[in-house]
Formats: C-alpha cells, sequence, structure tokens
C-alpha cells in the first residue's frame, strides 16, 4: 500500500513539472510575438509619420515657388527702363577735342621729322670706330696713371674696381664715381684718385659728334 502511494505521488509531481514546463515554455514564446508585433507596428506607424511629413513638405514647396516667382516678377516691374541718353553738344568738350587731336597731329609730325633727319647707319658705324678708337687710348692713359697703394702691396691687398664717370667733349672728366668695389677700401680710394689726379684727356675728333662720353673702367691691382 506504501509503495502505491509513493508511485502514484511521485507520477503527480512529474506532470506538475511538465505542466509548468509546457506552460512556461509558451508564455515566452507568446511575449516574443507580442514584441515583434510591437515592433512592426511601431516601424509601419514611423513610415506612416514620414510620408505624411514629406507630403506636407512637399505642398509647402509646390506653394512657395509661385510666390516667389511673383516677387522676382514685381521686382523686374519696378527697375525702371534706362533711355538712350544722347550726350549734349558741349563746345567746351569740343574745343579740349579738337586741341589734344592737334597735339597728335604735331606729335606724330615731330615723330616722322626725326626718323627723317636720323643719319645713315654708315655714318654710326663710322662714328662708333672713332670712339672705339678714343676709348682705347683713354684706358692707356689712366693705366699709366693708376696708383697702387703701398700698404695695400704689403698687405696683399687685390682685386679689380670699376669706375664709372663721363668725357666732355674738351676732354674733361665729370661725375666719378664707384661703379663697382673690390671689397678693400684702400684700393678703391686709389681707383677714384687715379681718376681724378688724371683729370683731363684730349678732346674730341671731329667726326665724334656726341656732347660726352660714359665709361665704366675697370682698374685691376694684382701683385705679380
Amino acid at each position: 500500500m506504501n509503495k502505491f502511494i509513493i508511485s502514484l505521488s511521485f507520477l503527480f509531481v512529474l506532470l506538475l513539472h511538465l505542466f509548468l514546463f509546457l506552460y512556461y515554455k509558451n508564455h515566452q514564446i507568446y511575449k516574443t510575438q507580442s514584441t515583434n508585433t510591437k515592433n512592426l507596428i511601431e516601424i509601419n506607424l514611423s513610415k506612416i509619420t514620414i510620408e505624411k511629413n514629406i507630403e506636407k513638405t512637399e505642398k509647402i514647396i509646390k506653394r512657395i515657388e509661385p510666390i516667389k516667382e511673383k516677387k522676382v516678377e514685381k521686382k523686374q516691374e519696378n527697375i525702371p527702363k534706362t533711355k538712350n541718353l544722347k550726350p549734349k553738344n558741349n563746345p567746351k568738350i569740343k574745343e579740349k577735342q579738337e586741341k589734344s587731336s592737334k597735339i597728335e597731329e604735331q606729335k606724330q609730325s615731330s615723330q616722322n621729322n626725326q626718323i627723317n633727319l636720323t643719319e645713315n647707319p654708315k655714318d654710326d658705324l663710322e662714328e662708333q670706330k672713332f670712339i672705339d678708337e678714343y676709348g682705347r687710348k683713354l684706358r692707356e692713359e689712366i693705366s699709366k696713371n693708376k696708383i697702387y697703394p703701398n700698404i695695400s702691396k704689403k698687405l696683399k691687398e687685390q682685386g679689380i674696381v670699376i669706375i664709372n664717370f663721363k668725357v666732355a667733349k674738351s676732354g674733361l672728366f665729370f661725375d666719378i664715381k664707384l661703379e663697382s668695389s673690390s671689397n678693400k677700401n684702400r684700393l678703391d680710394e686709389a681707383a677714384i684718385n687715379t681718376i681724378i689726379e688724371t683729370k683731363k684727356y684730349k678732346p674730341f675728333d671731329e667726326n665724334i659728334k656726341k656732347e660726352f662720353i660714359e665709361y665704366n673702367l675697370p682698374l685691376e691691382y694684382k701683385i705679380n
């Protein structure tokens, strides 16, 4: 009798556990289904709201476009039409224009006269030959008078000094200045003093028609 009761109680407990297990499982499945359906509903609702908003914005844009066009048309209507203004006949302006045209004509005529009065290229070449010959002799004369300071020789200072100066038609030197330095003050001063002390050379030849000739004369200071 005790064995029978024990077996019945054991079966009852098993059935109870099975029932609870099945109930719990079904309840979870129901929950997941309900959550999925809720999510689907929310997604559908959001889509509907977005579509509605898009439709509203499209309607607003369609309303705004004709308003803009109307405003632009109104602005164009308000712009005053420019009239073709003809210049008034002003006698002072006419006088100025005539004077300027006369001045231009005089300039052109003077330029043409200058072109016609220029010498032949053959004469220019001959004159250049005399200028070159004069310059060569002038350099020889100045190089004879070149001053090399004794201190610079002792210190072995060397370099090239370029002196710029002009020679007048009479042969006199003027506008003497340093064109390029040797980076030695004594040598620069000696070169300038050489030109100053030479002072003058013979007058131009008759074939040289220039009033003056400009030279850049290099004076080399080198210890042999």
